[in-house]
Order: C-alpha cells, then sequence, then structure tokens
C-alpha cells in the first residue's frame, strides 16, 4: 500500500478530535469521459458519496500495523463537468473488541483511466460534521 499512496497524505479534519469523531471531506474534480476510481483506506468507518449519491459504506478487515484499501469504480455516478467526491467518516477512538485505537485518518487517490487526478493532502476541504455530533458515548 505504501507506493500506492506515495502521493497521498493521511489527513484529518482537525488535530483536536476524540471519542466518536465524526469528520467530512470533500474532493472537487472535473470529468469529461474515461474510467474514474478511487482507492482509500480510513482508520474508522465512512460512507462515501459522489455528487450528493450513496456509493459504498462501512469498514472493512483492517489492523493498525496492516492497513487495506478500497478501489471503487465511480464513473457511474459521474457527470461531465464539475463533480464532488465526499466522505463521511467516524473515528471511534476507544478500543474495543473489534476496534484497536490508531490515529484518526482518511487517505485517498483518484484516477482518471490510470491517471491520478486528486489526492488527499492538508490542501482537502473538511471539516468536524454538521450532521452527527461528535464526542456523543
Amino acid at each position: 500500500m505504501s507506493n500506492m499512496f506515495s502521493n497521498s497524505e493521511w489527513i484529518w479534519s482537525c488535530n483536536d478530535y476524540g471519542i466518536n469523531d465524526y469528520a467530512e471531506f470533500c474532493q472537487k474534480i472535473d470529468y469529461e469521459s474515461g474510467n474514474v476510481n478511487i482507492k482509500y483506506s480510513v482508520s474508522g468507518e465512512y460512507t462515501l458519496y459522489v455528487n450528493g449519491e450513496y456509493v459504498k459504506s462501512v469498514q472493512y478487515a483492517d489492523f493498525e500495523c496492516y492497513k487495506v484499501y478500497e478501489n471503487v469504480d465511480i464513473t457511474p455516478y459521474l457527470k461531465k463537468g464539475e463533480n464532488f467526491v465526499c466522505f463521511l467518516c467516524v473515528y471511534w477512538s476507544k478500543s474495543g473488541m473489534r476496534w484497536c485505537t490508531p490515529e484518526a485518518g482518511l487517505i485517498y487517490e483518484i484516477e482518471n483511466d490510470g491517471k491520478l487526478v486528486a489526492v488527499s493532502n492538508e490542501e482537502t476541504p473538511s471539516r468536524k460534521s454538521a450532521a452527527y455530533e461528535s464526542g456523543f458515548t
């Protein structure tokens, strides 16, 4: 996975995160034609939207020392011109039966016909979720 995300950075909405922290991330991409895939990994659970339409959610088997990633074809959700790829993520923060507390984070790369068109970095628009209350236990 390290070579795959060599152009991307792990990001979160702020440095001050805690228990049950909900964050939203949104990436604008321009689309004309071809196949578009997004590869991503999340420390927590997520829901992926493209142009406000639900694409995929939940968390996959993953370990702190062995991160896995998803690779999703988002072409059917795109329209010509400006598009928005958004994540709603939750970071649990407490270790439990099925969760070992890593750092909060999201990393992604978006490719159009194999060409990199967007990556997660400090410029990625993000915020604490406006729809969910963080810190609720």
